[in-house]
C-alpha cells in the first residue's frame, strides 16, 4: 500500500465521521474544509510517527505539511529519506 492509500485510509476511518470519503482526492485540503483541526493534527502526527517510525520535529508541524494528502505524503517520503528541509526564516 502506497503512502498516500495509508494516509487517506485513516484519514477517512477516523476524521470523517458519517462519510466514506471516496471522493477525498490528494488535493483537497483538510485544513480549510475542518476535516484536521489541531486536535486532528495531533492524532495524525501519532499515526505518521508510529506507523513509519519516525520522530517529527516540533519545527516541522506547519500547516504546510499538513494541507491534504498530497504534502503529506511528500512530508512522510521526505522524513524517511532523511531529507526534511528547514524551516524557513522569516
Amino acid at each position: 500500500m502506497e503512502i498516500k492509500e495509508i494516509v487517506k485510509s485513516f484519514i477517512v476511518s477516523t476524521m470523517i465521521i458519517g462519510e466514506k470519503g471516496d471522493n477525498l482526492d490528494d488535493t483537497f485540503s483538510l485544513i480549510e474544509n475542518g476535516v484536521l483541526d489541531s486536535l486532528g493534527i495531533m492524532k495524525l502526527i501519532q499515526f505518521i510517527e508510529e506507523k513509519f517510525s519516525l520522530s517529527i520535529d516540533d519545527e516541522d508541524i506547519l500547516p504546510e505539511n499538513f494541507e491534504n494528502i498530497e504534502s503529506i505524503s511528500r512530508f512522510i517520503n521526505r522524513s524517511i529519506s532523511g531529507k526534511t528541509t528547514p524551516k524557513e526564516i522569516a
